[in-house]
């Protein structure tokens, strides 16, 4: 009669392509490593591997994937330089990864199995919640992108969250409710009426409303619609006009009437 003592349930992944494995635990290894490190020679001593097996295996992979996974870029007046995994190697990564977590979940959560129980174990519910937004970000275009810093920073006050050349990032709302917007030139295709976009920053009364028309007047910014009160949805707004010509309403609701 046999026993289960020391039995242990495991698991190996690969991705294929055309019926051709592609990328296994040892490749994935190495690319997270080169990932991180930003450098092939790093990822192969990290290892315990020799350059040339890792670059070997490198180019096994991209064989098989049809495309190069890891760039080689020079260094600046330093010296040096390094490597970066491609859009390529950043996607086959990030599916055996998200594979290999998964089954991870499922195989931890059946281990843990009480003997004769019915009801799912609380690691397979874990491993299959779905996963929550952590914040919004809405990106819109524009032309120019000094101006939009200047309007949404300088006069607004909205901290620059991250700037990424092209784009930049400003974070709206206090620490627990955040969000953030981004503007790029690098989105070309504008739209036909850009005052069609509302940009809403909501504030907490009504005097906080009259204040931010004073003081975006007193910059020059053009209101196209003093403060109002609107009955049917319990809010006093007023709306501005923005250096792209989005519309940026300022508003505060009635107490009870906010989104919850």
């Amino acid at each position: 009669m046999s026993s289960k003592k020391g039995r242990k349930l495991s698991f190996k992944i690969w991705i294929e392509t055309g019926g051709k494995p592609v990328l296994g635990k040892g490749g994935a290894e190495i690319l997270a490593e080169i990932g991180k490190s930003e450098s092939i020679s790093r990822a192969a001593e990290s290892l315990e591997m020799s350059y040339r097996y890792v670059w070997s295996y490198l180019r096994k992979i991209e064989k098989a994937a049809g495309g190069a996974v890891v760039e080689t870029f020079r260094g600046g007046r330093s010296g040096g330089g390094g490597a970066r995994l491609t859009e390529l190697g950043k996607n086959l990564l990030e599916d055996y990864k998200r594979v290999e977590a998964y089954l991870g979940g499922v195989l931890a959560a059946t281990e843990d199995k009480p003997k004769g129980g019915n009801s799912e174990p609380s690691r397979l519910k874990k491993a299959m919640q779905q996963p929550p937004f952590q914040y919004p970000i809405v990106f819109l275009p524009c032309r120019d992108l000094e101006a939009m810093r200047a309007f949404y920073h300088g006069v607004l006050g909205l901290p620059v969250a991250l700037d990424q050349g092209e784009c930049i990032i400003v974070r709206v709302g206090v620490e627990k409710i955040r969000g953030y917007w981004g503007f790029c030139s690098g989105l070309r295709t504008e739209l036909s009426d850009p005052t069609s976009v509302c940009l809403t920053l909501v504030v907490s009364s009504r005097e906080e409303v009259d204040w931010w028309h004073k003081k975006l007047i007193e910059c020059n910014v053009v209101c196209t619609k003093g403060p109002s009160y609107r009955r049917e949805f319990h809010i006093y707004n007023a709306f501005f006009r923005d250096p792209m010509g989005y519309t940026l309403e300022i508003q505060s609701f009635e107490n009870g009437y906010e989104p919850r």
